[in-house]
């Protein structure tokens, strides 16, 4: 803080704080020897301080200073109104992040403890009776093992077996593969649940699954397929939107993280790596994209 000057009495002391609060620069008066000491808090606004300061001392009891206290007693209320809100959002912030994992972010850990169990029992999609009960379609083996692809990959969904459409997700076939997919849903997923709670991230998981899933075998035609990865593409896709048109919501990935699953899903697209559902990392990377934007586009066509 600099000192700007000083004036004779408390009253007008207050009464130049005041004007000087409506003009945006922010004073602070103290006792002195030499009467109330004026001190400006942004060393910035000095000249202008100094200027008020000098046409204040010449006309103290002018009617534009007297009728500033109204104005600035408004916006003091205001900016204790901004400070109560701070802490009050610092607090729960605070009492959030103190909570175990298992609070903050329940549905999160549910997705990860269920794609680790069915993988589990499913023998990393061996075990063709558990399996075969959460696939796209229950597929039958011929005497040598192979599985034998319906006509219809659709027909047990359509006499409904509604989960079909979405139990796909849990299955994974090797060890890195749920590992990997259990990391970045508890990053993204854990991330969009403590933002817009669980019931959100419910409905975009199953949203992004069933049109994930359902393109998959749609595009593909194989109905052997699994894996969390066309969900953490949609969750990608929604954070990646939000960042870019709604940086209010909160969402925050380094840039180097986009691009690394991005360039992992072109990579993918090449065929390099097997068994990989590449219709579903696209399908659910354009629905989190359109789930996330969509909000913007709604308010724009509103305006």
């Amino acid at each position: 803080m600099r000192h700007i000057g000083s004036l004779p009495s408390r009253e007008e002391a207050a009464r130049f704080a005041d004007y000087l609060l409506t003009q945006g620069v922010e004073v602070k008066a103290e006792e002195d020897p030499a009467g109330w000491a004026i001190w400006v808090r942004d060393e910035n606004q000095l000249d202008v301080a100094r200027e008020e300061l000098e046409q204040f001392s010449e006309a103290p009891d002018d009617e534009r200073y007297r009728q500033a206290s109204g104005s600035a007693a408004a916006l003091r209320r205001e900016e204790q109104k901004r400070q109560e809100e701070y802490r009050r959002k610092t607090h729960e912030m605070r009492d959030r992040w103190n909570r175990p994992v298992m609070q903050r972010r329940p549905l999160t850990v549910v997705l990860i403890v269920l794609s680790g169990l069915v993988t589990l029992l499913s023998g990393m999609g061996d075990n063709w009776e558990i399996a075969g009960e959460l696939s796209f379609v229950e597929i039958n083996r011929n005497e040598q093992g192979a599985p034998v692809h319906p006509v219809d990959g659709f027909h047990d969904i359509k006499q409904g077996q509604l989960w079909r459409l979405v139990t796909p997700i849990f299955l994974h076939f090797d060890i890195l593969h749920v590992l990997f997919n259990c990391y970045w849903v508890f990053l993204l997923g854990g991330m969009i649940e403590e933002r817009r709670g669980a019931w959100r991230l419910g409905a975009m998981v199953l949203a992004v699954a069933v049109i994930s899933n359902a393109a998959e075998y749609s595009f593909t035609g194989n109905p052997v397929f699994g894996g969390m990865s066309g969900v953490v593409y949609g969750l990608l896709g929604y954070i990646w939107m939000k960042m870019q048109f709604d940086p209010k919501a909160g969402f925050y990935l380094e840039p180097s993280t986009i691009l690394i699953l991005l360039a992992f899903l072109l990579i993918c697209l090449t065929g390099i790596f097997p068994r990989i559902a590449n219709t579903a990392h696209v399908a659910g990377l354009l629905v989190g994209m359109a789930v996330g934007y969509a909000p913007t586009l709604v308010r724009g066509l509103r305006s």
